[in-house]
């Protein structure tokens, strides 16, 4: 279901108040940048959707994988997510699962899972 702006919300996001599934916490989520990557080996690195010709994501996967990280979720498309050289470093990966998911039309968004 598509999210609709309705001028009576005071901002786009705040129709989470009719979701009673909203207010769960399945994870918390802290902030940081892509050093943090580096404390967390014994977790896996996931990757979603890294803004475009950033570097951050590179340097994420870098940090973690120097700190001794093993493996790697990332979900996006290549032509619209990240930058070259991140790309470039997912061959280096053993890649694990490599799997096309339901996008939007044109998007080839894929989940691949790899080992470092």
């Amino acid at each position: 279901m598509p999210l609709i702006c309705n001028h009576r919300y005071r901002s786009p996001y705040e129709w989470h108040d009719a979701n009673y599934w909203f207010g769960d916490t399945w994870f918390t989520v802290g902030e940081g940048d892509e050093s943090v990557a580096a404390l967390y080996p014994e977790r896996s690195l996931f990757l979603c959707w890294p803004m475009p010709e950033s570097p951050m994501v590179y340097n994420a996967l870098t940090n973690y994988r120097e700190a001794g990280g093993h493996t790697v979720l990332y979900i996006g498309d290549g032509r619209s997510s990240g930058d070259e050289r991140f790309h470039d470093e997912l061959l280096y990966l053993t890649i694990v699962e490599n799997r096309r998911i339901c996008s939007w039309p044109g998007i080839e968004e894929r989940l691949i899972i790899g080992r470092c």
